[in-house]
């Protein structure tokens, strides 16, 4: 995991955390370093996290990801549905969430 300091202010967050870090303000890049997955594999990576209570309930949270293949290859699940639109609109939506 790591984190970034928010513009204007300076961190000394700007590097990664080890496991079980505990954080006062937001992470916002998650980076999975355990090896490869070749393509007949899968597996599940898991997060957890508490959301601020500034949040609307009902809404829905999206996770922006970018998966590079050891050949190179990339592929950017990131886009988010405009006002109007809704994943199925999209080619690569970003996962999401709802609470």
């Amino acid at each position: 995991m790591r984190s970034f300091a928010k513009a204007g202010k300076s961190s000394a967050l700007n590097t990664e955390l080890p496991c079980g870090t505990k954080l006062s303000e937001g992470a916002n890049e998650v980076v999975w370093r355990g090896g490869d997955l070749g393509d007949g594999e899968y597996d599940e990576f898991v997060f957890r996290g508490y959301l601020s209570s500034e949040l609307k309930v009902g809404g829905m949270l999206y996770f922006p990801v970018i998966q590079g293949c050891p050949e190179g290859k990339v592929e950017r699940r990131i886009e988010i549905p405009a006002a109007g639109q809704t994943d199925d609109d999209l080619e690569l939506p970003a996962p999401t969430s709802s609470w």
